[in-house]
């Protein structure tokens, strides 16, 4: 054999042995080719658009507004060092007896919740005794209209939550929204006296039985003597003795949660911080004088709504029967609520 002949067979072995690739033709190629690179191009420009965009989130803002103004100068040392009024430890007598009245409250909210807890089950056995279901709420709704203005307002809160709680639970809890225990007309009377004067009786006229009543106040029919003609209004007097109460409650609720805090699929909830929260939401709504404000900023803001709005009008105080247990508000038309007929002593 030639030379050529040798390597001519060589080659024709070793194409027999190589595994055969599958014939892709020509033009085929051409176009795997064309979309890589068109890929290869969309990529960096995305790649260069991201950049940008991300430069130009962080730019430098300019200033599009004057500078806040400087801090107010501190006070001279003595007034910063001068104890507040409120801060000011009470004497040993007032503290035994505040935590005495916490420990009877504490007792007495063990001993009326206590029962109700252990009979709970019947709420939810309306199928096979739904008398003692009906039995049982009343019997709820009764205890918690007696423990005080913050079990109420825990009540009113999961009515309006039917996300957290079923529609028969917040249907049940409704009533207390607007029909809580209310206060004898003495004791109004007696807010009355605090508030204005003994001289209130002889320009305030108001109805024995109340429109309403809430967790903190009742509000009453009134008629008020300006300018020789008597006007209706309506008269929101405090709940005697409701923020004694809210305060104790308060702190036991604030001691509850803050035992609840230490467990640890319970910490990341807050329970602490939320009874602080809604603590000092009822303590705020104390004063009426600051509902009264909000009435007089109400009623400057809405007036100066345009565009077409249909008007809206809120209660007018009335100036110099504004305090902080007692508040009159000027109403358009008749305070609706209370007995038909129900004439003023």
């Amino acid at each position: 054999f030639s030379p050529m002949a040798a390597s001519l067979q060589r080659f024709r072995l070793r194409a027999s042995v190589r595994p055969r690739l599958p014939y892709i033709p020509r033009r085929t190629h051409a176009y795997c080719v064309a979309a890589r690179t068109q890929a290869s191009c969309v990529a960096a420009r995305a790649t260069v658009l991201a950049l940008a965009a991300g430069a130009w989130r962080h730019r430098k803002q300019p200033a599009l507004c004057e500078p806040p103004p400087p801090p107010p100068p501190l006070p001279p040392l003595e007034t910063a060092l001068a104890p507040v009024a409120s801060e000011q430890p009470l004497p040993l007598a007032r503290r035994l007896a505040r935590v005495a009245f916490y420990a009877l409250r504490a007792a007495y909210l063990w001993l009326v919740f206590s029962p109700l807890l252990l009979s709970s089950p019947l709420a939810f056995w309306q199928k096979r005794f739904p008398q003692l279901e009906e039995v049982w709420w009343s019997w709820c709704i009764a205890t918690l209209e007696r423990t005080g203005a913050l079990a109420i307002k825990l009540a009113q809160w999961a009515s309006s939550r039917p996300d957290l709680f079923s529609s028969r639970v917040c249907g049940r809890l409704q009533h207390l929204q607007d029909h809580t225990q209310p206060h004898s007309l003495e004791a109004t009377e007696a807010a009355l006296d605090a508030a204005f004067g003994p001289g209130w009786r002889s320009v305030l006229r108001i109805a024995p039985h109340p429109v309403g009543s809430g967790c903190i106040a009742q509000v009453h029919r009134g008629e008020l003597l300006r300018d020789g003609e008597w006007g209706p209004v309506a008269v929101k007097v405090l709940h005697p003795q409701v923020g004694r109460y809210i305060r104790a409650d308060g702190a036991l609720l604030r001691l509850v949660c803050g035992g609840l805090q230490r467990l640890p699929r319970v910490r990341w909830l807050n329970p602490g911080g939320m009874s602080e929260e809604f603590t000092e939401m009822l303590l705020r709504q104390l004063d009426l004088r600051s509902e009264a404000d909000n009435l007089r900023r109400f009623r400057a803001n809405f007036a100066r709504a345009g565009g077409g709005a249909p008007p809206v009008d809120f209660p007018d105080p009335v100036g110099g029967y504004v305090a902080r247990p007692a508040l009159c508000r000027v109403v358009r038309g008749e305070v609706g609520g209370g007995p038909e007929g129900e004439a003023f002593p």
